[in-house]
This record gives structure tokens, C-alpha cells and sequence, in this order.
């Protein structure tokens, strides 16, 4: 399986993962992601919308996105927001214990932040490959006059 596919597909996953943590129980008594922030339920659900979509663009696409060169920093993100909300809870559920939602998307968040800085190693080696092509079909046309 080529690097490209390999990384596109951690990123898929780290997106789902991350968006469908929000629906998973975060604290008690059984209050989701959806349920327990204001904002940054919207931010995480973006960022996870906005993972998939450079995974996506990666596997069915013949390079990754331009917009795939902010996954790790996305990934980061959503790492230092889940674990603040983690550390401190929302007003609407302080005292309650955190459930599996919380280290779901803080797993999710890692996973991004890896499959990022995959797909950043193989989006400069594919711009570095279309440069390489880009030279010798210039050559090539060179040699032969055109």
C-alpha cells in the first residue's frame, strides 16, 4: 500500500473517530459532546469535517489537498480542546465523572495529529515528484524543439 493511502486512510479514521466521538457519552449522567459544550462542539465537529475531507481528497484524488497541510495543526487543536474540557468541565456537567467520549476524541485528536504529519511528509515528495515530471517533460521538449 503506497505511503499516500497509508496516511489518507490514518486521517479517515482519526476524522471519524473525532466527529463520531461527539455523540458518545462524555460525562454522566449521559450527556454527549453535543449536549455538554456550547462552541466547541461546532469547532471539534469542523475540524473533523475538515480532516476527512483531505483524507478523502487523498485517497480518491491523484495528490493530497492543498488543504491537508493544516491537519496536524488541526489535529493539535482539537488535542489541546479536548483535553481542557477533559481537565475542566463545562459549567452544565462539572461534577460529573468523564466517560469514553472524552478519551475517544482525545485519541481521535492524536490519530489526526499523526496521519497530518504523514500526509505532510508525502504531499512535499508528491509536489517534489510533479516537479521532477514537470523538468523532464520541459527537457524532453527541449530536446526535441518544440
Amino acid at each position: 500500500m503506497p505511503q499516500r493511502t497509508v496516511a489518507a486512510v490514518v486521517v479517515v479514521i482519526g476524522g471519524a473517530l473525532l466527529f463520531g466521538s461527539l455523540f458518545v457519552e462524555w460525562y454522566d449522567p449521559g450527556t454527549s459532546g453535543w449536549t455538554s459544550f456550547e462552541i466547541l462542539d461546532l469547532v471539534l465537529a469542523i475540524a473533523a469535517v475538515v480532516a476527512l475531507s483531505a483524507g478523502i481528497g487523498a485517497l480518491f484524488g491523484e495528490r493530497w489537498p492543498e488543504h491537508a497541510r493544516f491537519v496536524p495543526v488541526i489535529g493539535l487543536a482539537a488535542a489541546v480542546i479536548v483535553l481542557t474540557q477533559l481537565i475542566d468541565p463545562p459549567p452544565l456537567v462539572h461534577d460529573g465523572a468523564r466517560r469514553a467520549g472524552g478519551f475517544l476524541a482525545l485519541a481521535a485528536s492524536l490519530i489526526l495529529v499523526a496521519g497530518g504529519v504523514l500526509a505532510r511528509r508525502e504531499s512535499v515528495t508528491d509536489r517534489r515528484d510533479s516537479d521532477a515530471e514537470r523538468k523532464r517533460t520541459m527537457d524532453r521538449r527541449r530536446e526535441e524543439g518544440l
